[in-house]
């Protein structure tokens, strides 16, 4: 069986090594990018014959063809995405989950798909978010003047994230309370959330704590629910304040370089293990539903936070984690309590160092920090922050493994820091709406032609 077909956005003919061994002949391409036009023709030897932007081709001049194929923007693996279980890498996203859009909502992703991708990659640096984002050159970004592609960004874009408003507390949780060696019960947990002193805890903790989550007895491993907090002097008048005016019984151990607070306490146990994906500083993170605090509460975990772990350098306020996670979520935080935008970058990067005459694998390590003044590279509007972009490179890629996915009603969703569209109205990973998508009328006069031609 034979057919003829129509490849838009034909990068380097991705789509012609599937659709040629079928049987089908492409009769009309469609690329803008240039560096992809030389390498398609040169691939091709020029036949058919590519075109530039499809907006500036007259419908009548595409010839008759069976099918219309088109590529769909997309991001190499480990990209994460903000779904409403926190950040989640974009190969491991599935259908139902659900992921904050540029709206400041959260959607349900409807189907995913994974592409392998040749071209030009592009790595975009934002002034106030330095981890740079890799993408395909099509993928469009949310940006002071609307959706725009990645090849078509400049430095002097403005790159967009939803302010977020919502104001409410976690939801208390059931667990099962022991009530002698053979008998248990389930319960409704009981934290005081609407403490400012307890979102003081949480913060302190994120800096300066850990759990202990069993413990040896002669009886066998039982389970300890410990929350294990370090602190010098004067970090223990303040986390002692605050287990005080909160009511909570604790026990301080001198160690060798520091003291220790040891807290015993089943609820807090088990709502602290949300903070963290193992038990290390770099597996901490601030769970999306804390993104939701009300502001005095979410400047109470920044306070408590900062006790811990922040300082004030040369009139800049910032905080040091080997958790990248951690510092996004408290980027995000900072952006509700103070409506200021500060500045995450890799401080140093993983290797080995010398403490204490042995030398030690590091890992990455992060700063975020802010001075006095935002200047011109941020904006807030009523429903975003919008920042500049700092630096744009490309380099080509073979085969690169590359992944998007549908979101329902917006059509968006969130990078840490930076709002993107979701894939084409054509791709098979979406609702496949084709000409009935708003997205789809980049092709609306190519339509409109072929329902003339039929009706003549």
């Amino acid at each position: 069986m034979s057919f003829k077909y129509i490849e838009l956005f034909a990068g380097i003919g991705g789509f012609r090594s599937a659709f040629d061994p079928l049987g089908g002949e492409c009769v009309f391409a469609s690329e803008i990018d240039k560096y992809a036009q030389k390498a398609y023709r040169a691939l091709y030897n020029g036949a058919p014959e590519l075109h530039g932007d499809i907006t500036k081709i007259d419908a009548h001049d595409i010839p008759d063809h069976d099918v219309l194929v088109g590529g769909f923007p997309c991001f190499p693996a480990g990209q994460k995405v903000i779904t409403a279980k926190g950040f989640v890498n974009i190969e491991n996203i599935r259908k139902g989950d659900v992921v904050l859009t540029h709206t400041g909502n959260y959607r349900e992703v409807i189907t995913p798909m994974m592409k392998l991708y040749n071209g030009d990659l592009y790595e975009i640096t934002a002034k106030y978010y330095r981890i740079p984002i890799k993408t395909t050159s099509e993928h469009p970004f949310w940006t002071k003047r609307g959706w725009v592609a990645a090849r078509d960004l400049t430095v002097d874009d403005y790159v967009g994230f939803p302010l977020n408003k919502t104001s409410e507390l976690p939801k208390q949780f059931t667990y099962t309370k022991a009530i002698n060696q053979s008998t248990s019960e389930t319960v409704l947990s009981s934290l005081p959330f609407e403490s400012r002193d307890f979102w003081k805890l949480i913060g302190y903790w994120l800096a300066e704590g850990w759990t202990q989550d069993t413990r040896v007895r002669p009886q066998g491993v039982r389970n300890a629910y410990r929350v294990i907090m370090a602190a010098n002097d004067a970090k223990l008048a303040y986390i002692s304040n605050v287990l005080d005016v909160l009511n909570i019984p604790y026990t301080v151990v001198q160690e060798r370089t520091c003291k220790k607070v040891h807290i015993t306490n089943v609820e807090l146990w088990i709502f602290i293990k949300q903070f963290t994906k193992g038990n290390t500083a770099s597996d901490k993170c601030i769970p999306e539903s804390v993104q939701n605090l009300p502001v005095e509460l979410a400047d109470a975990l920044i306070d408590g936070y900062f006790n811990g772990d922040g300082c004030t350098n040369a009139g800049y306020r910032q905080f040091t984690s080997t958790s990248r996670c951690l510092l996004e979520g408290v980027q995000r935080l900072l952006l509700k309590t103070e409506r200021r935008l500060y500045s995450l970058t890799l401080n140093n990067a993983a290797g080995t160092a010398v403490i204490e005459g042995r030398k030690v694998t590091t890992k990455d390590s992060y700063i975020l920090r802010a001075g006095q003044s935002q200047g011109h590279c941020v904006e807030f509007t009523d429903d975003y922050v919008f920042f500049k972009i700092d630096r744009i490179t490309k380099s080509p890629v073979q085969n690169l493994p590359v992944y998007n996915f549908e979101v329902a009603v917006d059509n968006s969703y969130c990078l840490p820091m930076i709002a993107v569209h979701n894939c084409q109205a054509f791709s098979v990973a979406g609702q496949r709406k084709g000409f009935e998508d708003t997205r789809g009328t980049l092709f609306s006069r190519l339509h409109e032609s072929q329902a003339l031609n039929s009706r003549a």
